[in-house]
């Protein structure tokens, strides 16, 4: 089954219903969560049959939205997608779910391109996290690849049942990064994650630099949150400086003006903003959710509410141990 959370999907809504009908594997069940759409584009959905979950924007949560999908009985696997990701050829869907083949393989994703308008900086920065070769990691291959072996995005991503229900569902609440914590908990669990080069969706952002702030705020705070995961995998400190490389060799190529500065620019600010987001617990209740990308996260945790407002699957993410078969 296909899961597809959505707020005002209409700039991609066309795009995505015609690139989910070209699939040769097509979802038997497609679950639309709307966090209550203004632009009425979701009821597109309806023309592939799908089911519609409207709920208020105020109780969206990454993971909570999700694991409404995995109350749908029958399902094998579980494909999730965000709105703005459109499939870039008609094999996505089969590629990503053949990957499951392997037994021992308990999440996939998928490869993310860059839009056709996206600049140099957010082509650098697809290019450097999906790579043109498939790989499968391994809870013994973190030592050596660090926060490379437990990446993931739900933005185009695959999870086996069997999985999912060892894992419990993904943490309900949680600020970001929900992905990043089920496939770390999975390795720990005995499974594998599979990144899967051949099965493509086109997505990418270019973020301002306050975005990108506002971004790497809400990573750091769950990197805090959830401290087990740093502890195993390390902090992406290697990996920014190369993609910081490979974003100034990008623009030089492209011919920018100012290459250096304007990276400068955009990973001060993702820096910053990790830095303070690190430090969220120190700042004002009142601050955080205009310092956040997830304000609908920080405004909740400023009412005090801590509970998790899904009750289908809100997964607590208790200790993982040795997975049996």
């Amino acid at each position: 089954m296909l899961c597809i959370p959505t707020q005002d999907p209409g700039r991609w809504v066309d795009a995505l219903v015609a690139g989910i009908r070209r699939q040769t594997l097509r979802p038997w069940h497609l679950l639309i969560v709307d966090s209550s759409s203004d632009d009425r584009a979701v009821e597109r959905f309806s023309e592939l049959g799908a089911e519609i979950r409207r709920i208020s924007p105020d109780r969206f949560d990454h993971g909570g939205s999700r694991n409404l999908a995995f109350g749908v009985a029958g399902a094998d696997a579980y494909l999730f997608l965000t709105h703005d990701a459109i499939p870039a050829h008609p094999e996505a869907f089969e590629r990503l779910a053949a990957a499951l083949e392997a037994p021992e393989v308990g999440v996939a994703y998928g490869r993310q391109l860059p839009r056709p308008d996206a600049s140099p900086l957010a082509r650098a920065h697809r290019a450097f996290n999906y790579p043109e070769r498939s790989a499968r990691f391994r809870l013994q291959d973190v030592a050596s690849q660090g926060v490379r072996a437990v990446f993931c995005s739900n933005s185009f991503a695959i999870y086996r049942r069997q999985a999912i229900e060892e894992l419990g569902g993904f943490p309900c609440p949680i600020v970001s990064n929900e992905d990043r914590w089920a496939a770390a908990r999975l390795l720990q669990l005995g499974w594998e994650l599979a990144y899967v080069a051949e099965a493509q969706v086109v997505h990418s952002h270019d973020h301002s630099p306050l975005a990108q702030f506002r971004r790497y705020f809400d990573t750091g705070a769950f990197e805090v949150e959830h401290a087990w995961l740093q502890r195993l995998a390390g902090r992406p400190t290697g990996e920014g400086m190369e993609l910081v490389r490979r974003q100034v060799s990008a623009l030089r190529e492209a011919r920018v003006r100012l290459p250096l500065l304007r990276v400068a620019l955009h990973a001060g600010a993702a820096w910053l903003g990790y830095r303070v987001g690190r430090a969220h617990r120190w700042l004002p209740p009142s601050l955080r959710p205009h310092l956040g990308a997830n304000r609908v996260y920080w405004r909740a945790r400023r009412r005090g509410r801590t509970a998790a407002p899904f009750q289908d699957l809100a997964g607590s993410g208790a200790a993982a141990g040795e997975r049996r078969r």
